[in-house]
């Protein structure tokens, strides 16, 4: 289904919730058609009923409705960005608690996230499993592009059956500590389906030769997606930010 244009931003992430992208659903079907695992394809199978149960009923493909993320102009100001989403939670399951420590609960799931980059404005929703399984690594900068790639595709491995594999990966080296995970979310923005670059299929290649599979139930397809770019950087620092997406990508693009 292809998200409405004509919308509030706070019917598109509700929306956002229940329908994923064509990029997002192209990948499963790439998976379910080429899993070797007879659990695997099970598990896949699961996917898609879960998919067009959530299509059907118009309710949420996960319990866990997560926190917003936006990125976009200036002319989006905060206090929109917060009606919306205050207005768009008041639909869906609320996670946003006020403290890390104390763990009350916000009651409006703010503050959204927001970043000033994009001419359009773009959102990702993301859950606490794919939010646990996120990295900022400072790593030595003399550290070779092979080094680097094995960083990412161990990190991955290790995480993958904590988010609800086959994931998306998004990896950001270069930026800042405090911009280069920011770097990586946005890539997910992007449709995914251009083809990979070399270093690109060289990790996708080794996260799913590790059998982990959809579920963690065994195969070969524990990675979907993974998308790499580089930014610019501080001579002296090599700073790699990593974020994962479960199966379930949710993003949309508002152009009210």
């Amino acid at each position: 289904m292809k998200l409405s244009e004509k919308m509030k931003l706070s019917e598109k992430i509700v929306e956002v919730n229940s329908f994923l992208p064509a990029d997002v659903k192209f990948f499963l079907r790439k998976a379910a058609a080429n899993e070797s695992s007879e659990k695997g394809r099970k598990f896949m199978g699961f996917i898609f009923e879960n998919i067009k149960m959530a299509e059907k009923k118009k309710v949420p493909l996960c319990q866990d409705t997560g926190i917003v993320s936006f990125y976009g102009p200036p002319k989006y100001n905060e206090g929109f960005l917060k009606k919306e989403t205050y207005l768009a939670y008041k639909k869906l399951r609320q996670s946003q608690v006020k403290s890390p420590f104390t763990k009350r609960p916000d009651g409006r799931n703010l503050p959204a996230i927001h970043c000033r980059r994009r001419r359009s404005l773009g959102f990702i929703v993301r859950g606490g499993g794919s939010q646990n399984c996120s990295a900022l690594k400072m790593l030595n900068p003399a550290a070779t592009q092979e080094e680097v790639l094995r960083f990412i595709s161990g990190f991955v491995i290790e995480k993958a059956p904590f988010c609800c594999p086959p994931v998306f990966v998004a990896v950001a080296v270069g930026g800042t500590p405090s911009t280069v995970v920011a770097l990586a979310e946005e890539l997910l923005l992007k449709d995914l389906r251009k083809k990979p670059t070399d270093m690109e299929s060289k990790v996708l290649k080794k996260i799913n030769g590790s059998g982990i599979g959809p579920g963690g139930w065994g195969g070969k397809n524990t990675a979907l997606c993974v998308k790499i770019k580089e930014f610019p950087c501080h001579i002296a620092t090599l700073p790699v930010g990593i974020v994962i997406s479960c199966w379930c990508l949710r993003k949309g693009i508002y152009n009210g």
